[in-house]
């Protein structure tokens, strides 16, 4: 009488009808972004690692934790390096940058692309809202300002998401990264020169 089995599941259609019609479901909201920082904070997090880390959690403190330990990676960094490779269309840097990132581990690779997918959303939020509608670093903000000021289009964000969303899909399938990252680089080139 005094024993409860508690079922945990992102998919509640994943779970056999039978087991599903003989239990409770109680659904669980995300944790706010600005509640996971805060924690990360308290645990003495540097608020330049503990916002974005916040942010790719999507809700998930257990999630925030885990991204915590899968090493020091400075995605903001990364971002820089290659959309000035692509902008300046400076193919030996390119070349290096997918030398870096192919040597990273796939959780670190698909944190990055993630990364990249909420830094664009967030920049069209700024675009179209203003950026007191978006939860950036000041540092990240500065590149999502520049993004803008270089007259990035709506249109251009939906495709790199598309682009960004299929590098993701073929990742976790296990793409060869080298060739991976230099086809997105590629692709995302054309898409930001197209005028």
């Amino acid at each position: 009488a005094n024993t409860f089995l508690l079922f945990v599941t992102d998919n509640v259609e994943s779970i056999l009808g039978t087991i599903r019609s003989r239990a409770q479901l109680m659904p669980l909201k995300r944790i706010p972004t600005l509640a996971i920082q805060q924690a990360l904070l308290a645990k003495g997090i540097p608020d330049e690692k503990a916002l974005p880390v916040a942010r790719l959690a999507e809700g998930n403190f257990h999630q925030a934790l885990v991204l915590l330990e899968g090493g020091d990676d400075d995605f903001l960094q990364l971002t820089r390096e290659w959309l000035n490779a692509l902008f300046q269309n400076k193919g030996i840097e390119l070349i290096q940058w997918v030398d870096g990132i192919s040597s990273k581990n796939k959780d670190q690779q698909k944190n990055f692309l993630i990364y990249l997918l909420q830094l664009f959303e967030d920049t069209l939020r700024m675009k179209e809202m203003g950026p007191e509608h978006v939860l950036l670093l000041e540092a990240e903000a500065r590149v999502a300002d520049i993004l803008i000021k270089k007259g990035i289009r709506t249109g251009q964000i939906e495709a790199l998401n598309e682009v960004l969303n299929e590098a993701i899909y073929h990742l976790e399938r296990n793409a060869h990264a080298k060739l991976l990252f230099h086809t997105v680089s590629l692709r995302a080139q054309a898409i930001l020169r197209a005028s």
